[in-house]
């Protein structure tokens, strides 16, 4: 569909896949942030998880 076929449809069918459009990029965003959060906190249990052997070895 081209830019100027897209202006001319009927509203309710822009509003419809504006809709989906917003959608998908809000689960596009939702990834992106979780890809962001893991690596992160994997980390962070991982440092966790060597300070609590380093207490329990220094016990």
């Amino acid at each position: 569909m081209t830019t100027s076929a897209i202006l001319h449809a009927s509203p309710s069918f822009v509003a419809a896949a504006s809709a989906r459009v917003a959608r998908f990029l809000d689960v596009v965003g939702k990834c992106l942030q979780m890809a962001r959060t893991v690596p992160s906190a994997a980390r962070a249990s991982e440092q966790q998880m060597r300070r609590l052997r380093a207490i329990a070895d220094s016990l």
